[in-house]
């Protein structure tokens, strides 16, 4: 040290390079803290799906109450924009199967950054479901009896444009549909195809064939203002398989049998094979011997145009189908 008594000058930068150094260290900002959803002050562990792991405790805590004190329906975890009228209307609450039981804004940072993530996984679809990645693992192993559903699978609704992450919200959806009752009819059910008059117990729309017809009324109404249909009225008759769902529906007699040479004639038979293919509405099999069947259905559509140039629409019953399948 004696060079420094001989030249005490020096001590001067060797103090301006130290504080250049300590100085930044001493007033540093503390950064603030990420929330995990491992922490242990929370009440649900990480489970290493943090689409789950996420979520607001005040909504987990109230699910699993839920799920506790109402074992004949399930429960699910939804993320929805709350300005998207089309996509929300259409996925959560436009058919009273699904009824919103609490939602609430997402303020936080990781939430919203997972959200945009599954924005851009889901490339324009509308609807996203994301699951635990070792999901189907757990449905196939002893667990599949407990009721955890809501822990592996979190639903995500997206906006038709741009999304707007200050209306997003986060909510807890109620299926009032007894699905355990319908898992139970798949389970004993014969794979053979039958006619409605075979069958002992004919099929029927869950929620009534009210809702049915309200469903396809509104679909083909909707559907119908894009094309110019005007000068085309009469019958389409359709068949269709029901066993659970309705599926391979197909035109027996329509517009496209009658007016070939029209691109709109196929265009509206194929409107109709779209609308019976809805998935909003599900159906009770038929049942022969006890069992739940296949049934191969007729149902026919009358399209009329009044004077206002609205139109009318009415459908039948449904009735045996004249085609085997």
């Amino acid at each position: 040290m004696r060079w420094i008594q001989e030249k005490p000058i020096v001590i001067i930068p060797l103090m301006l390079l130290l504080a250049f150094f300590i100085f930044p260290l001493m007033h540093e900002e503390e950064k603030p803290k990420v929330k995990r959803a491992s922490l242990k002050s929370e009440s649900f562990p990480n489970t290493g799906f943090p689409d789950y792991d996420l979520l607001p405790d005040n909504l987990k805590q109230r699910m699993e109450k839920l799920v506790k004190e109402d074992t004949m329906h399930r429960y699910s975890f939804y993320y929805f924009f709350e300005v998207d009228d089309v996509n929300r209307h259409f996925y959560l609450d436009d058919d009273p199967m699904n009824a919103m039981v609490t939602s609430q804004q997402v303020y936080g940072q990781d939430a919203l950054a997972l959200v945009d993530e599954r924005v851009m996984e889901d490339d324009g679809r509308g609807f996203h479901r994301k699951e635990h990645p070792q999901y189907w693992e757990w449905i196939q192993s002893n667990h599949k009896k407990e009721r955890l559903s809501h822990q592996k699978i979190i639903h995500y609704v997206f906006p038709e444009g741009e999304a707007d992450f200050r209306k997003l919200r986060v909510g807890i959806f109620k299926d009032t549909i007894d699905y355990f009752r319908i898992h139970e009819n798949e389970l004993n059910h014969d794979i053979k195809t039958y006619t409605l008059k075979e069958v002992d117990t004919p099929p029927s729309p869950v929620r009534g064939t009210a809702y049915f017809h309200k469903v396809l009324r509104k679909y083909l109404e909707d559907k119908l203002l894009y094309f110019n249909f005007y000068d085309m009225e009469g019958e389409v008759k359709a068949e269709f398989t029901i066993g659970g769902k309705a599926d391979s529906p197909q035109i027996v007699e329509g517009f496209s049998t009658r007016e070939s040479d029209r691109d709109e004639a196929y265009k509206l038979d194929g409107l109709i094979v779209k609308a019976l293919n809805d998935p909003k509405v599900r159906w009770n099999s038929g049942v022969k011997d006890g069992k739940n069947v296949n049934t191969r259905v007729g149902m026919s559509f009358y399209f009329e145009f009044n004077e206002e140039g609205t139109l009318d629409l009415s459908m039948s019953d449904l009735c045996p189908a004249t085609k085997t399948f």
